[in-house]
C-alpha cells in the first residue's frame, strides 16, 4: 500500500524537486550556501523536475545522471549535467551561477507556456540540447 501511494505521487508530480548532498565526510564543495541559492532559483520553476546538487564525486555523478539538470562537486571544479549527460566541467565558482542560469531559463519557459496557456512539460521537456551553450573546462 506504502509503495503505491509513494509511485502515485512520483507519477503525478508538482513542481521541482531537489535532491541535495548530505554533507558527509567526503563533501568537497561548500554546500550549504550553493543550496540554498538553488531552492531560491527554484521559486519560478513550476514544472516537475529533479535538480540535484551534489558535493563529491562519489555520490554526485550518480545523482546527477538520474536527475533532469545538476550539479556534482569536486576538488575546486565540478560538473553540469542534463539530461543524464555531462554538458560541462568548470571551476567551482562558476558551478552555481550557471546551473542558476539553466534554472532561470526553465523558469522563464514556464512561464511563457503558462501564459500561452499550455501544458508544462515534466522534466526538460525531452530536449537533449543544453539550454545554453558551454565550454568544457581543462586542468
Amino acid at each position: 500500500m506504502g509503495r503505491q501511494i509513494l509511485q502515485n505521487l512520483s507519477e503525478k508530480g508538482n513542481g521541482p524537486n531537489l535532491i541535495a548532498c548530505p554533507t558527509c565526510g567526503r563533501l568537497e564543495i561548500d554546500m550549504f550556501p550553493m543550496v540554498a541559492r538553488v531552492e531560491e532559483a527554484l521559486r519560478d520553476v513550476r514544472r516537475t523536475i529533479n535538480v540535484s546538487v551534489m558535493g563529491c564525486v562519489v555520490n554526485g555523478p550518480g545523482e546527477g545522471m538520474h536527475a533532469d539538470i545538476g550539479i556534482a562537486g569536486g576538488r575546486q571544479k565540478g560538473i553540469l549535467y542534463r539530461g543524464g549527460k555531462v554538458i560541462a566541467s568548470m571551476p567551482q565558482e562558476q558551478l552555481i551561477a550557471q546551473l542558476i542560469t539553466e534554472l532561470r531559463a526553465i523558469a522563464a519557459e514556464d512561464a511563457r507556456l503558462i501564459a500561452a496557456g499550455e501544458p508544462l512539460p515534466t522534466g526538460l521537456g525531452g530536449s537533449d540540447a543544453p539550454l545554453h551553450a558551454l565550454p568544457m573546462a581543462v586542468g
